[in-house]
């Protein structure tokens, strides 16, 4: 951020620049950053420069933490409180399930981090100050970068695939609890869904957390954010990339959108490096660049998070509980079986074929508990069950693979 002494914006007289990036969020932030410190002259655009006040981006996976210090913005995690986390905890039929992240070697467990978003994001745009021009009116350049987030609203003049609203999270503030309200969200103004949460949601949540859940569902604002899903799509504009969750959104179950989109400016900061793309006025250059980025982003990883986001939420949030048991009991087996999955929500194996390998292998697994823990008069109908449960595992996966492969 340009300001004077009086912490004002300063207006540069300089109206030509290589690169404009719009909105100063996580993106916008480390693409900014990057190309600054590569040399070129970019100018950051954000409407709001205060500290932002949100329920989401509030984890940054391992594979998130690995790709913020590539671009040379890992300080940017301390000083905000950033809490190291290093797994899941599963609560599921009155017990809890660990899910660590995979070790790295020497018994160190790779290490992710959980902050609140504001205080990032101001540590992200001080770290852009120092490369870039950050002010709140436009200018010219022969290509501007779009990383104006999930409510995008420059998206619909570029990106006709249909924004799909799958449920809504609602959240409170010190200890973030974040809950999946599928469908229509019931009113917060005749406290409709305070009533909802306390009757339908806090008998499912652990003995040991009901009190304060309670005690913060009486006294904290309830605050929603609608989980999203949208595809991945090549960039065919001249001078416009769209990034970020203005150009791909996956359900936030997983907590893995900050993760691709460092990922996504990392892999985008060496596709238009200046050895690869000397001129940001080369159009041509940049769209076929653009292409090779849409395609090798794909088993960067962001494919297997976008997918893990999707399957996951499917699976869990399904009526049938096969597949949702056969996972919480492969978890358990422990070694492959635990490191593997979690190393794919973690974001540091980045493998598509071992997440389909994976998924498969907990299908096949919840049909081997149905006959092991079934009877022998239970035969036939676990038989016609095993079917459903690889329709199932089919009809969850395949439609988001095919998202991430086609154009």
């Amino acid at each position: 951020m340009v300001k004077d002494e009086s912490n004002d914006f300063v207006i540069s007289e300089n109206l030509e620049y290589d690169l404009i990036v719009i909105g100063a969020g996580i993106v916008g932030c480390a693409t900014a950053f990057t190309f600054g410190k590569q040399g070129r002259k970019v100018l950051l655009i954000e409407r709001d420069m205060s500290e932002p006040d949100r329920i989401v981006g509030e984890l940054l996976q391992p594979g998130g933490v690995a790709a913020l210090e590539k671009l040379g913005l890992k300080d940017c995690l301390e000083n905000i409180d950033s809490i190291p986390c290093y797994g899941y905890g599963v609560f599921y039929k009155n017990e809890c399930v660990h899910v660590p992240y995979p070790k790295i070697k020497n018994n160190i467990s790779y290490q992710g981090r959980s902050f609140h978003h504001g205080r990032f994001i101001m540590n992200l745009r001080r770290a852009v100050s120092k490369v870039s021009k950050v002010v709140s009116r436009a200018f010219l350049a022969p290509l501007t970068i779009v990383a104006d987030g999930c409510f995008s609203k420059f998206r619909k003049n570029f990106i006709h695939r249909e924004i799909q609203v799958k449920s809504n999270f609602i959240g409170t503030h010190e200890t973030r609890v974040l809950i999946d309200i599928p469908g229509q969200l019931p009113s917060n103004r005749n406290g409709e869904l305070k009533t909802s949460i306390e009757n339908n949601y806090l008998p499912y949540i652990p003995t040991t957390l009901q009190k304060p859940f309670y005690d913060a569902l009486q006294t904290e604002r309830l605050r929603s954010m609608p989980n999203s899903f949208l595809p991945p799509s090549t960039n065919v504009t001249e001078g416009l990339i769209i990034l970020g969750d203005a150009m791909n959104m996956r359900h936030p179950l997983t907590g893995g959108g900050m993760t691709v989109g460092f990922k996504d400016v990392l892999l985008l900061s060496k596709l238009l490096s200046y050895e690869q793309v000397p001129d940001f006025n080369d159009t041509g250059l940049i769209l076929a660049q653009m292409q090779e980025f849409h395609w090798k982003r794909k088993f960067y990883g962001t494919t297997v998070i976008n997918i893990l986001a999707q399957a996951l939420h499917a699976l869990f949030a399904a009526d049938e509980d096969i597949l949702r048991d056969a996972c919480v009991k492969y978890f358990k087996l422990g070694g492959i079986f635990t490191d593997h999955p979690c190393g794919l929500l973690a974001g540091v194996f980045p493998n598509p074929f071992l997440l389909i390998t994976h998924f498969f292998a907990v299908a096949i697994y919840g049909i081997w508990k149905l006959f092991t823990d079934g009877t022998v008069s239970q035969i036939p109908v676990n038989i016609i069950k095993s079917f459903m449960v690889i329709y199932t595992a089919c009809v969850v996966i395949f439609p988001y693979l095919w998202c991430e492969v086609k154009f």
